[in-house]
C-alpha cells in the first residue's frame, strides 16, 4: 500500500511529507529488535531498484527529478529509523546528489528540484559533522565540517536564490560559526514581513548582541517592536469592522489572534533583547544611570501565571525536517540552533537584569537584593535552557547586585566580590596576543571567542552602569569600582583590537589552512568535491567568515571604545 502510494505519487513535491508518517508508525509499530529490523530491510530491499532509476532518469524532466527527491528522502528516513550513527555511511554517496543539484543543465535552469538534491546533500553532511565531532572536545574539526556544508549552501544558494530552505540553514550554520554579518545578509533576502516577525525571528534575533554586533540587532528588534505595536493598534479596528459587516464568524479567530500576539513568547523576547541592545550601545555614564532609573521596570514583571499565558507561535517546522522531531539525534533543526531556543525562563531571567538595574540607579537596595534572589534562582531552574554565555552573563548581574547590596552598607566589604566580578568579565576576553594558527584555535573561534567578548562587553557595561550608580549614591565602595573597571577596560580594548588585527590580516588564510585543506576523516569526499568543483562559492564562504569575524571584532572595540568611565 504505501510503496503503491510512492509509485504513483512520487513525482509530487507533496509525496515525502504525505508518506513519513505512515513509513514512520510502520516501522515503529513492529517489536524491537529483529521484528523491526525485518521490517526494515523490506523497505530497503524495495527502495533499492526504484532509488537506482529514478537517479538513472532524473535528467528526463522535473517530475524525473522529483522522483528521485523523494525517493532520497525515504533514503534518508530508512537510516535514521535503522539507527545509523556512522557518519561515514550518511556521506558515502554524496557525489551524485552534489554533482546533480549543483553542476546539472537542470540546476543551470534553477529547477526546484536541484535546490532539494543540495538541501538533502547539504542535510547528510551537518549530520555527518555532528555524529563524527558533535560528541567530542574537538572544535576544529566540527567548525571545519560545518564550513563543508555552509559551502555547499553558498553553492545551492548562487544557483537559486529563492530557495528559502538553504537560506534558513545557512543561516543557521552561519551563525554557529560566529558569522553574524552573513547571516544577517542572508536573513534580510527573506523580505519579512508583518506576522512572520513574530514566527522566524527566533532564527537570528539576539544572535547580534551575542555576536557583538548589537545596534544591529537592535534594529532588527525595532522592526519586530514596531509589528506589534501596529498589530495592537489595528486588530480592535479589524474587529469592529467584522462586527459591522455582520462577518461574526471572524470576530473569534481576530480575538484569538489578539491574544497569540499579545501573550507572544517572541513578543517578549524581542523587548527583552531591545533592552539588552540599548543597554549596550547607550553607553554614555550619566545617560546610562539616567535611563535605568526612568526604566518602566514595573512593565516587565512576569508571575508564573502570566509566563504559563504566553503563546509560542515560533515556526520551526520551516526547516523541512526529513525525520520526526523526536528522532533528537537525527533532528538537524535543533542540532544547528546556535543557542538554545529561549523559554519563559529565559523570559524571566532577562526581564530581571533591567529590574535590577533600574534598583541599582533609583537606590532601592532592598528590591535589588529580592530580585537578584530571584535571578539566581530562575538561573539555576532554566538549566541547560539557558546557553553557557548567557548564564554567564546572568550571573554576572547577579554579581553586580550583590556588590552594590554590601557597597550600600558601610559595614559590609567588597574586595572579593568585587575581584570575583573582574575576574568573571576578564575570563570572556580573548587573548591579548592571538595565536590561532591550528585547527582547534579555529573551532574555538567560531564556536566561543566572538560570543565570550560578547558577554564580556556586555557585562562591562552593566558593571559599569553600578559604578555610576556608586558615585552618584556618594557611596565609598565607588572609588575602588572605578579603578577596577578602568584597568578592565584597558584590557578590553586592548583584546578587542588584537582579535580585530586577526580577523582583518590572518583569518581569511586560517581558513584556507585549516578549513578548505584536504580532509582525511569521513567528509574527504566533500573537501575533494569542493576543491575540484566548487571553489568559488567556498571562496565566498570563506570571504564571508573572515569579513563577519573583522565586523564583529570592529563592533567590539568599538563598544569598549564607548564604554565611558
Amino acid at each position: 500500500c504505501i510503496w503503491g502510494f510512492v509509485d504513483d505519487f512520487q513525482h509530487k513535491a507533496i509525496c515525502y511529507s504525505d508518506i513519513m508518517q505512515y513509513i514512520v508508525r510502520h516501522v515503529r509499530e513492529a517489536a524491537p529488535g529483529d521484528a523491526r529490523a525485518a521490517v526494515l530491510a523490506r523497505y530497503e530491499e524495495q527502495l533499492g531498484p526504484r532509488l537506482r532509476a529514478a537517479r538513472a532518469a532524473a535528467g528526463r524532466g522535473d517530475e524525473a527529478a522529483q522522483a528521485w527527491v523523494n525517493l532520497e528522502k525515504i533514503r534518508y528516513l530508512l537510516q535514521a529509523l535503522n539507527g545509523e550513527d556512522g557518519p561515514e555511511a550518511w556521506v558515502s554517496d554524496i557525489e551524485p546528489l552534489l554533482a546533480f543539484g549543483l553542476e546539472s543543465k537542470e540546476a543551470r535552469r534553477k529547477q526546484p528540484s536541484c535546490s532539494d538534491i543540495v538541501f538533502i546533500a547539504s542535510q547528510r553532511i551537518v549530520l555527518a559533522a555532528f555524529l563524527a565531532h558533535g560528541k567530542t572536545p574537538d572544535r576544529g574539526r566540527l567548525a571545519s565540517a560545518l564550513f563543508r556544508a555552509t559551502c555547499v549552501l553558498e553553492a545551492g544558494i548562487r544557483l537559486n536564490d529563492n530557495s528559502q530552505l538553504l537560506k534558513l540553514y545557512a543561516i543557521r550554520l552561519y551563525l554557529v560559526l560566529s558569522c553574524y554579518d552573513r547571516a544577517r545578509a542572508i536573513y534580510d533576502t527573506l523580505s519579512i514581513k508583518h506576522i512572520q516577525h513574530d514566527t522566524l525571528a527566533h532564527f537570528i534575533a539576539g544572535q547580534g548582541i551575542a555576536l557583538g554586533c548589537s545596534l544591529a540587532d537592535l534594529e532588527l528588534c525595532y522592526d519586530g517592536v514596531s509589528f506589534y505595536d501596529l498589530a495592537s493598534a489595528k486588530l480592535p479596528r479589524d474587529i469592529e469592522m467584522a462586527y459591522q459587516l455582520g462577518t461574526y464568524s471572524n470576530v473569534q479567530d481576530f480575538l484569538d489572534f489578539q491574544d497569540n500576539l499579545a501573550h507572544s513568547v517572541q513578543r517578549e523576547c524581542t523587548h527583552r533583547l531591545a533592552l539588552r541592545s540599548e543597554a549596550v550601545t547607550n553607553t554614555g555614564g550619566k545617560e546610562m544611570l539616567a535611563n535605568w532609573a526612568a526604566a518602566d521596570a514595573a512593565s516587565i514583571v512576569h508571575t508564573e501565571k502570566s509566563l504559563a499565558a504566553l503563546h509560542d507561535n515560533r515556526d520551526t517546522a520551516v526547516m523541512g525536517l526529513l525525520t520526526p522531531p523526536d528522532m533528537l539525534t537525527w533532528n538537524l533543526e535543533a542540532a544547528t540552533r546556535p543557542a538554545p531556543l529561549a523559554g519563559t525562563n529565559w523570559i524571566q531571567a532577562f526581564s530581571l537584569v533591567p529590574q535590577i538595574m533600574h534598583c541599582i540607579a533609583t537606590a532601592d537596595v532592598d528590591t535589588a537584593e529580592t530580585k537578584a534572589r530571584e535571578l539566581a534562582a530562575a538561573v539555576a531552574e532554566a538549566g541547560d535552557s539557558l546557553s553557557p554565555a548567557d548564564a554567564v552573563l546572568l550571573r554576572g548581574v547577579a554579581a553586580i547586585a550583590a556588590i552594590y547590596s554590601h557597597a550600600s552598607s558601610e559595614k559590609e566589604t567588597i574586595g572579593a566580590r568585587l575581584d570575583a566580578l573582574v575576574e568573571l568579565i576578564s575570563t570572556g576576553l580573548p587573548d591579548s596576543k592571538l595565536d590561532i594558527d591550528c585547527a582547534d584555535a579555529m573551532g574555538d573561534l567560531a564556536t566561543r571567542t566572538i560570543r565570550s567578548s560578547a558577554v564580556a562587553a556586555e557585562l562591562f557595561a552593566y558593571a559599569l552602569a553600578l559604578k555610576h550608580a556608586l558615585y552618584a549614591q556618594k557611596l565609598p565602595a565607588a572609588h575602588a569600582v572605578g579603578v577596577a573597571l578602568a584597568q578592565l577596560r584597558k584590557t578590553g580594548l586592548q583584546t578587542a583590537n588584537a582579535l580585530r588585527v586577526w580577523a582583518d590580516k590572518h583569518a581569511r588564510a586560517q581558513i584556507d589552512a585549516h578549513w578548505l585543506a584536504p580532509d582525511e576523516g569521513p567528509l574527504a569526499a566533500v573537501a575533494q568535491y569542493l576543491a575540484a568543483k566548487q571553489n568559488q562559492a567556498a571562496a565566498a564562504a570563506a570571504k564571508a567568515c573572515a569579513t563577519s569575524w573583522l565586523r564583529s571584532a570592529k563592533s567590539l572595540l568599538a563598544q569598549w571604545e564607548q564604554l565611558s568611565l
